[in-house]
């Protein structure tokens, strides 16, 4: 699973449900995957 995999499944979700009813589990399932494993892969990086 990449960065732009869960981006662009978070677009096609905005899209159908709307940017304040899609939830960051919406987009993680949607892509296979769980919250615990989205939020490190979407968070930058410190400098």
């Amino acid at each position: 699973m990449t960065r732009r995999l869960l981006l662009e499944k978070g677009l096609e979700l905005f899209e159908e449900k709307g940017y304040a009813a899609t939830t960051v589990d919406d987009i993680a399932a949607a892509v296979g995957t769980t919250r615990a494993t989205f939020m490190p892969i979407t968070r930058p990086k410190p400098s």
